[in-house]
């Protein structure tokens, strides 16, 4: 997997993991700390989530959840203190799950209804707490989830994803 940027005046490529079959369903972010990357990404060999942030002299690379075959259609947010804040599919059991980091990792499974969490993406709100859409491939169709206090919020229907927006 690789990572590239602009420095100015040429684009500079760096080599993130050189492992066999890694790098798919990648998602992007900066920390505001530091400006430095964190990527998110599958390990299609060993079908784990991992996990690489540039320290300033080199990549560190993390697998951060190693449970069945998970890690697929990844989107990552930078919370507070640059916290990762990860939605993924885990293809394992046909879930959505989030993770996120505290004083270790904790894989939290937001949608298990079915077969859903393709194609995540995630954003944090001002008090930062986690907003993601997905796919439900099961009933083919858009879903809503947000973490509100300590309980996810799942909406499906456009019109309660209108009011949940609202509120």
């Amino acid at each position: 997997m690789k990572y590239a940027y602009w420095n100015g005046s040429q684009w500079v490529i760096q080599v993130v993991d050189e492992s066999a079959d890694v790098g798919q369903f990648s998602s992007l972010a900066l920390a505001k700390s530091t400006g430095y990357p964190k990527i998110s990404y599958y390990d299609a060999t060993n079908k784990d989530l991992r996990l690489a942030e540039w320290n300033g002299t080199t990549w560190l690379r993390y697998p951060i959840d190693t449970s069945g075959d998970v890690g697929k259609y990844s989107s990552m947010a930078l919370g507070e203190f640059d916290t990762p804040h990860i939605s993924y599919y885990d293809a394992t059991n046909g879930n959505l799950n989030y993770i996120t980091y505290t004083t270790g990792w904790v894989i939290t499974v937001v949608d298990s209804a079915n077969d859903v969490g393709l194609y995540s993406s995630i954003a944090l709100d001002s008090s930062n707490k986690p907003h993601i859409s997905y796919y439900d491939a099961t009933n083919g169709e858009l879903k809503y989830a947000y973490l509100s206090m300590t309980q996810w919020m799942i909406y499906y229907d456009q019109e309660d994803v209108k009011l949940a927006l609202n509120t």
